[in-house]
């Protein structure tokens, strides 16, 4: 009569108080869940960084730099870089350029500018200051050599790192970098076979890429007569992966 009266049993009672339990638990854990899951998204986009976009380079451009027993050659690469972070920047660090694939490497002098003129020498007597300009027929190079190489987000740059194939800049065996004497000799040496450079960069967030660039042999008679030439790359690729 009890039951019938409204009265609960003990048995209903607890069954109701490990339901109430259970659907707490629950709700707590779905939260704590949900925050982590927010907490880990905002952890890795703030660690997350730039995410720099390399193109394959479309030639080389190969010049002499200097006069006479003193001329070097210089290789310069156009890079095109597309940071597709929104909210995160970067900086090329620097870059290294092994124009053979068994062969010493290069340090990066600074950022160049080719520019097509018809009286390269006239050009080069307005030379910004700062800068070194360096005419030949038909083209004036302008040589920087303390440009900052950044990457704001959500850019796209295009920047020609430049090489002085020389000595003093040579990174690997000594008897492979005498090889590296004078302009004569380098064209020479890189005439003997296709083209196959391999150039290195680095970025402060972004990690490493490498860039080959591949291509016909270089004319050195040419290069020799006129003082620079642009090789195509006729097969290339790009390796590397950012940090994250």
């Amino acid at each position: 009569m009890a039951e019938a009266a409204g009265n609960t049993p003990p048995e209903a009672s607890e069954g109701t108080e490990r339901k109430r339990r259970f659907a707490w638990v629950t709700l707590s854990l779905s939260a704590f869940l949900m925050s982590l899951t927010a907490t880990l998204i905002n952890v890795f986009y703030s660690v997350q960084g730039s995410e720099i976009a390399v193109q394959v380079p479309r030639q080389v451009l190969l010049y002499r730099d200097g006069t006479g027993e003193n001329s070097v050659l210089s290789v310069a690469i156009r890079l095109e870089l597309i940071n597709t972070a929104k909210d995160y920047g970067d900086v090329l660090l620097g870059a290294t350029l092994a124009p053979r694939p068994d062969g010493p490497q290069f340090l990066q002098e600074g950022l160049a500018q080719p520019v097509f003129v018809a009286d390269a020498e006239a050009e080069a007597g307005n030379c910004e200051l700062g800068a070194s300009c360096t005419p030949l027929p038909g083209l004036l190079v302008i040589q920087r050599s303390d440009s900052i190489m950044d990457m704001p987000a959500g850019s796209a740059r295009a920047l020609t790192p430049y090489f002085w194939l020389v000595q003093h800049s040579c990174e690997g065996p000594a008897r492979a970098c005498e090889t590296y004497s004078d302009f004569d000799r380098v064209v020479s040496e890189l005439a003997k076979a296709p083209l196959a450079m391999r150039l290195r960069v680095k970025f402060q967030n972004d990690g490493e890429r490498e860039i080959v660039c591949q291509g016909p042999k270089i004319d050195a008679d040419y290069l020799k007569e006129i003082g620079w030439t642009q090789v195509t790359c006729t097969e290339g690729k790009v390796t590397g992966d950012g940090l994250f």
